[in-house]
C-alpha cells in the first residue's frame, strides 16, 4: 500500500516532475483520472486518506503512458477498464522478476477515429510479447 503523496513522489520521478509540475499539472492529470475512476474500486474525497494497492498504481502508470502518446482521457479510461486484467498482470510479473536482458512489450492496436462511425469499440487487441535476445 501506498499513500497519495509517495504515489505522486514516485510519478514525479518517474517524469521528470520537479516542485511546479508536481504540484500543478502532474497533480492535476491524477486527480483527473480519479474523476473518471482510475484507478479502479479507489473512493476519493476531500480530507480522506487513500491507501493505493499496487495494481491502482499500475493503472496510474499505465494511463500516464497513453497520455505520453497523446492519447485523451476519456479512451484511456476505455482502454485501461478493457485490458486492466493484463495491465496489472504484466506489471506484477515484472515486478516480481524483473527483466535484466529480455523486455516485456505491451502492444495496443486502437481505432480511435474510425471507431467513430463503425460502431466498434475504441479499444481493439491488446498483446503482450517478450522480446527475444
Amino acid at each position: 500500500m501506498a499513500t497519495y503523496s509517495e504515489v505522486m513522489r514516485v510519478l514525479a520521478a518517474l517524469y521528470g516532475a520537479d516542485e511546479k509540475a508536481l504540484h500543478g499539472p502532474l497533480r492535476g492529470r491524477v486527480q483527473n483520472l480519479q474523476k473518471l475512476g482510475i484507478p479502479a474500486g479507489l473512493k476519493v474525497g476531500k480530507g480522506k486518506r487513500i491507501d493505493y494497492k499496487p495494481e491502482q498504481i499500475y493503472e496510474i502508470v499505465f494511463c500516464m503512458e497513453l497520455a505520453e502518446t497523446g492519447i485523451i482521457p476519456s479512451v484511456m479510461k476505455s482502454i485501461t477498464l478493457q485490458a486492466s486484467y493484463l495491465i496489472s498482470r504484466i506489471f506484477k510479473k515484472e515486478r516480481q522478476h524483473p527483466s535484466t536482458d529480455n523486455d516485456t512489450l505491451l502492444v495496443l492496436q486502437t481505432k480511435q477515429m474510425s471507431s467513430y462511425w463503425a460502431n466498434d469499440e475504441v479499444y481493439e487487441r491488446c498483446s503482450v510479447y517478450k522480446a527475444e535476445s
